[in-house]
C-alpha cells in the first residue's frame, strides 16, 4: 500500500503565507503511511514560497555540495528507527513526507512533484517524483540518490537535474536517517540492516506500474557519494531493471562476484579526501571497512562488464574521460578531475560536470 501527496507548479497562485501552505500539507498527510491505509491528495504550492514552510539549508545551485562531517549531523527524528522484524511498529525515515514535499523548492514551470509513501522492509519509506505536466512519449526514468547527511531536496539542487536533465521522470529517495545500507559498511542504514536495495526496487516497480509515460527499458540509476555506492549495489542485486548507472565521488562497499553488463559511469575528483583515486595511494579505511581505490574500481568493473581492454581517452577541458566498449553493446566511462573535491561537480566553461555526464548517459532516451 502506497500513499501521494502532489504538488505542481502553477501561474498565479496565492497563498497568504508559509504557515498556511504548511497548513494545507499537515492536513493532506494527516495518516499518510499507517500501514493497511492510503490516503491520496492534491496540494497545490506556489513556488515561491516552497521551501519556507520547512526551514531549508541546500546549497546554492550550481555550487555543488559537499558531503556532510561524520558525527555533525543533528540527530534526525527518527532516530534511526527499528530494525525490521523487532516487533516495534514501522517508523517513518528521516523525512516525512511533508518536509520532503516543503523542501523541495521552486518546480520547473511545467513540471508536478509527488510525494508517496511506501512500506518496505517493514519500515515507511518515502520518495519523491518529479515529472512534467504533459508528457509526449515514453520518458526515462532517473532514480537520484543523495549522500549521506544529505537529504532528497540537497542532490536535487545540486544537481539540477529538474532543470538541465529532461524531459524524465526523475525518482528521488529518501534515504533511512539520510544515508543508505549499500553492503558492508557503514553507519544507522547498515547497523540496522535497512533494506535499500528493495525499497529502491519497490519504488521503481510503483512508478513504472503508475505512470503510463514511464519507459520500462530506460531506467537509470544516479548517485552521489554513499548514494553512489548504493548504485553500485543496485547494479549489481538488480540485474536488468537499469540501462544505465552512474556512481559520482564513490566506491563500491561489497563484494559483486558477478553482474550483468550495464553502462556504468564513474566520476572522481583527483583530491577527493573521502577517497584513493590512484592504484599507487594508500586506501581510506571507513568505519573499519578498507575502500577499494577509484582505479581498482574501475578495474574492477572493467571484469563484471567483459570490457575490451584498451579504452578509448579523450579531454573536455579539465575531464579527462576513458571509455571502454564491453559486452552485450555496453559501455563502461570513467571521468576524472585534477583537483575538486568530495562535491557534486559543477560544469564549467569547456568541461562538463556531473549533470552534463548524467545526460550522456541517457543519450537517446532524451
Amino acid at each position: 500500500m502506497k500513499s501521494t501527496v502532489r504538488r505542481t507548479c502553477t501561474a498565479g497562485a496565492v497563498v497568504a503565507g508559509a504557515g498556511v501552505l504548511l497548513a494545507a500539507s499537515a492536513a493532506a498527510l494527516g495518516g499518510l503511511g499507517a500501514p493497511g491505509s492510503a490516503r491520496s491528495a492534491v496540494v497545490t504550492h506556489p513556488a515561491a514560497l516552497v521551501g519556507a514552510a520547512v526551514g531549508s539549508t541546500r546549497p546554492a545551485p550550481g555550487s555543488g555540495v559537499a558531503y556532510g562531517p561524520r558525527g555533525t549531523r543533528p540527530p534526525s527524528p527518527s532516530g534511526g528507527g527499528a530494525a525490521a522484524g523487532s516487533g516495534q511498529p514501522p517508523q517513518q525515515s528521516a523525512l516525512t513526507p511533508a518536509q520532503l514535499l516543503a523542501g523541495v523548492g521552486p518546480v520547473p514551470p511545467g513540471w508536478a512533484a509527488e510525494v508517496h509513501t511506501l512500506v518496505a522492509g517493514g519500515r515507511d519509506r518515502t520518495y519523491l517524483t518529479l515529472e512534467p505536466d504533459d508528457p509526449d512519449g515514453p520518458l526515462p526514468v532517473v532514480v537520484l540518490l543523495h549522500g549521506r547527511n544529505m537529504s532528497p531536496d540537497g542532490i536535487l539542487h545540486a544537481s539540477e537535474l529538474a532543470d538541465q536533465v529532461g524531459p524524465a521522470v526523475l525518482v528521488v529517495p529518501a534515504g533511512w536517517d539520510e544515508q543508505w545500507n549499500a553492503g558492508d559498511c557503514c553507519g544507522a542504514a547498515y547497523l540496522d540492516d535497512v533494506d535499500d536495495v528493495g525499497f529502491i526496487e519497490q519504488a521503481v516497480g510503483a512508478v513504472l506500474t503508475s505512470t503510463p509515460h514511464a519507459s520500462r527499458s530506460e531506467v537509470f540509476a544516479v548517485g552521489f557519494s554513499n548514494g553512489g555506492r548504493l548504485v553500485y549495489r543496485l547494479a549489481c542485486d538488480l540485474p536488468g531493471t537499469f540501462a544505465g548507472v552512474m556512481a559520482v565521488e564513490a566506491v563500491p562497499v561489497e563484494t559483486c562476484p558477478s553482474m550483468r553488463p550495464v553502462d556504468m559511469t564513474i566520476v572522481a575528483q583527483d583530491d577527493d579526501p573521502l577517497l584513493t583515486v590512484s592504484a599507487a595511494g594508500r586506501p581510506k579505511s571507513v568505519g573499519g571497512f578498507v575502500e577499494p581505490t577509484v582505479a581498482a574500481t574501475v578495474a574492477h568493473m572493467q571484469d563484471l562488464d567483459h570490457c575490451r581492454p584498451d579504452p578509448t581517452v579523450a579531454a573536455s577541458g579539465q575531464a579527462v574521460e576513458q571509455t571502454w566498449s564491453c559486452a552485450d553493446g555496453t559501455r563502461l566511462r570513467y571521468v576524472s578531475y585534477p583537483g575538486g573535491a568530495h562535491t557534486w561537480r559543477p560544469s564549467t566553461p569547456g568541461t562538463p560536470g556531473a549533470t552534463e555526464l548524467v545526460r550522456q548517459l541517457l543519450g537517446s532516451s532524451l
